[in-house]
C-alpha cells in the first residue's frame, strides 16, 4: 500500500506525534510512506530526521525528489531568466515580502544558476494573487500558487501531480492505486490522480476532489 501525503496542516498539525508513530507502523508493516511538501529539504528534514520513516519525499511541491537516504533523485529548476525577473518585481512589490531564491538546499537573496524555486511571504492575500496572475501571464515558463503565507513559483511543468505520476513510473505502481492525502490548493491535482483524502479542516476545493475527509493521518492509517 502506498500513502502520500502532504506536510504542513496535514501530517505536520497537533496530532504530529501520533500521526508519525502511526506511520512509522504503517511503514513496519511493508508499506511505503510518502511526503509530499512545498518545503525545500532542509526544511522539512530538520521536522523529521531520526523520527519518522518514509520512502520518498517530494520536496519544493514536486521541483526536487529524495529517497529515504536523502539522496536526490529527481530535479527540476525554474527558467533561470524568468527567476530573474520574478525575483525583481517580488522585491518591489508591497504586497509580498522577503523573496527568497530557493536552491534546494538554501536560500539566497539573489538568484543563482540552478534555483529550484522563488517564494516571497505574503503581505497581502488578495493583491499578491493579482501579483501572482500578471507574472505568470508575462512569463509562461512558470507556475504559481499562494498559501495563506507564501507566494510560490516554480518551473510550468513542477507540481506535485506530476512528481507523484514520475515516482509512480519509478516504482512501477499507477497513481490510481495510491492514497493520497492533503488540506491545500497545491493539494488538489495529486489527490485527483488517485484515493484523495482531505483533511477535515482543508480547503473547500480539495474537499470537492476527494472521496472522503479525515481528523488526521492517524485516523486515516487507522481506517486503512
Amino acid at each position: 500500500m502506498i500513502l502520500i501525503s502532504d506536510f504542513d496542516g496535514t501530517l505536520y498539525d497537533k496530532n504530529f506525534e501520533n500521526n508519525i508513530k502511526a506511520v512509522n507502523e504503517f511503514v513496519k508493516k511493508g508499506n511505503t510512506f510518502v511526503i509530499a511538501t512545498g518545503r525545500s529539504i532542509n526544511r522539512i528534514k530538520e521536522k523529521i530526521d531520526g523520527k519518522l520513516n518514509f520512502s520518498y519525499i517530494i520536496c519544493n511541491d514536486g521541483g526536487m525528489i529524495f529517497d529515504k537516504d536523502y539522496h536526490l533523485i529527481y530535479r527540476k529548476d525554474i527558467a533561470l531568466d524568468s527567476a530573474k525577473h520574478i525575483f525583481n518585481e517580488l522585491k518591489n512589490s508591497i504586497y509580498v515580502g522577503n523573496p527568497l531564491a530557493d536552491l534546494g538546499y538554501a536560500y539566497r537573496n539573489e538568484v543563482l544558476k540552478n534555483t529550484n524555486a522563488v517564494i516571497a511571504r505574503v503581505i497581502d492575500k488578495s493583491k499578491a494573487s493579482h501579483l501572482m496572475i500578471d507574472l505568470v501571464k508575462r512569463y509562461p515558463k512558470v507556475t504559481a500558487y499562494v498559501s495563506d503565507t507564501y507566494l510560490n513559483f516554480t518551473d510550468k511543468s513542477v507540481n506535485k501531480s506530476n512528481a507523484v505520476k514520475w515516482l509512480g513510473k519509478l516504482i512501477n505502481v499507477k497513481p490510481k492505486n495510491m492514497i493520497m492525502i492533503g488540506d491545500n490548493i497545491n493539494d488538489i491535482k495529486m489527490c485527483k490522480l488517485g484515493k484523495g483524502v482531505a483533511m477535515e479542516n482543508g480547503n473547500e476545493k480539495l474537499i470537492k476532489v476527494c472521496h472522503k475527509t479525515v481528523k488526521s493521518v492517524e485516523e486515516l492509517i487507522s481506517n486503512l
